[in-house]
Parts: C-alpha cells; structure tokens; sequence
C-alpha cells in the first residue's frame, strides 16, 4: 500500500505529461489539416476531442489484447470487451476520477474477469441466475445518467430505448450460441460483460445517492 502510494503520484505526473504530449500532437495534426483546409477552423474542437476519443479507443483495445496475450485468453477477452463496451456506451455507469485510475481499473477488472470466469463456467445455474438478474436490472433501468454525459430529459428516454433494445438483442444472441453449442468456457465472457455493466450502473447511482445525502 505503501508503495503505491509513493508511485501513484509519480505515474500520475507522467500520465499528465503525456496527455498534455499527445494533445499537443493532436493539436497540431488538427491545425496542418485547417491549414490544407481539408476542415474548417470552427470545427477545430469538434475535431480534437474526436481524436482523443479515437486514440483513447486505440489504448484500450490495446490494453485488452495485452491481458489477452499475458492470460492466453485473446479471443475470450475480446468477447467480454465487445460486449462490456456495446453495452456501457449507452447503459452509463461507475467513472473513475482520473483517467490512470480508469486504465488501471479495466485492466484488474479484465484479469479478474478471466481469473472468476475459469472457475464460473462450472455453475452454470448461477451464472444464468446472475445473468437474468443483471439483464432484467439493465432493462429497468436503462441508462444512468452522470454530471461527464449530462443527457437532458428527451435524450435520457432515447438512450434508455436504445440500451433496452441491445440488452434484448445480447439476449438473443446468446441464446443463438447456445443453440449452435458454443463452449461455455467463451460464453462466460458475455455473461460476465452484462453482470459487470449492470453492477457498474449499480454503484454509479449508490455513489450518487451518497453524494445527495
């Protein structure tokens, strides 16, 4: 504990340096590209933070495939990413306060998830429990809502449908799998994707009931 106390500020100031690297990159490729006008300057923003979003993209399928390559499970953690991520995009969620704390995060939620799923592909009976629970629970719910998206009212009912309709369509999905016989030992990974989306959403709205109290 110790210890990652003394290296999580020093991690920290270099995360922050490179940021502010990669921005700067960003920044300029944006301003060559004005410059040769091939888009306009009032889109200048629009188009940096487009950047961002794909290189942030860019390092987490990177950091997938790592785990992947250090646990031997690139197929497996691919499925679990895929599905994680179709469904966060809409559902919302816990975000971490920074960043780092955001990569370092996925990357123990991903080792954990192949480390559980080894053992949790034998209890099948739990594991479809657990995964109806979580299907019904992000159905409910649908979307939470948070200050970094900030949906007004029309969009909330807009992703909350769009978020019904892919949990139902997942559903469907693995029902398909089965029916062909996919190994569970791969199905696992879909269904710890839902399980964890749904817990995601879970203490995302008990740390905001917490912050109002």
């Amino acid at each position: 504990m110790i210890g990652f106390e003394v290296s999580e500020p020093l991690c920290g100031a270099f995360f922050c340096y490179f940021a502010l690297w990669e921005r700067k990159m960003i920044n300029r490729m944006v301003s060559y590209m004005i410059t040769k006008n091939y888009i306009q300057d009032n889109m200048k923003e629009e188009y940096i933070y487009a950047a961002q979003m794909l290189i942030e993209k860019v390092y987490t399928y990177i950091m997938v495939m790592l785990v992947g390559l250090l646990t031997g499970k690139c197929i497996q953690t691919i499925i679990f990413a895929v599905t994680w991520c179709c469904l966060r995009k809409t559902t919302g969620g816990y975000h971490a306060c920074s960043t780092l704390r955001c990569y370092v995060g996925s990357a123990i939620m991903l080792l954990l998830v192949v480390a559980f799923a080894e053992k949790s592909d034998e209890a099948v009976l739990f594991m479809n429990i657990l995964l109806v629970l979580s299907s019904v629970y992000i159905f409910i719910v649908g979307t939470v809502n948070n200050p970094y998206i900030d949906y007004d009212e029309n969009e909330l009912a807009i992703t909350k449908e769009r978020t019904r309709k892919k949990i139902i369509a997942v559903a469907l999905i693995i029902v398909l799998l089965s029916f062909l016989s996919v190994p569970m030992k791969n199905l696992i990974y879909v269904y710890w994707g839902i399980v964890l989306c749904a817990l995601s959403m879970m203490l995302e709205r008990i740390r905001r009931k917490t912050i109002v109290n």
